[in-house]
């Protein structure tokens, strides 16, 4: 459904000036985030551009996989069991590196 307050998440690019919050989300990659990295967060979230990422827990509190949402609804989620995270906050960094590289074309180290 069109909704005319979201106008902006399909012409906002991120752009170099967008490069200093790579290292607040660095340094916190879950929890409280400044409203510009809010801004780059759900651009990377919805922009078709970039796959459906989620985080699996698959032994609590020890360790995460990331899976992407199959395209069509119903259909399983597809787990990356090749590499396993120890920390939520380490996947979602993964998670994040992918984003940006897909939407910038800059590879974070």
């Amino acid at each position: 459904m069109y909704d005319p307050a979201n106008d902006w998440v399909d012409t906002y690019e991120i752009s170099d000036p967008d490069g200093r919050l790579v290292e607040e989300f660095c340094a916190r990659p879950v929890g409280f985030h400044s409203a510009e990295l809010q801004r780059v967060l759900l651009k990377m979230q919805i922009d078709p551009r970039c796959p459906n990422y989620v985080l699996f827990c698959r032994t609590p509190h020890k360790e995460w996989l990331i899976g992407q949402m199959a395209p069509r609804i119903g259909d399983p989620i597809m787990l990356e069991e090749d590499r396993v995270f120890d920390s939520v906050e380490a996947a979602e960094w993964e998670v994040f590196r992918r984003r940006w590289t897909r939407l910038t074309g800059q590879e974070i180290a």
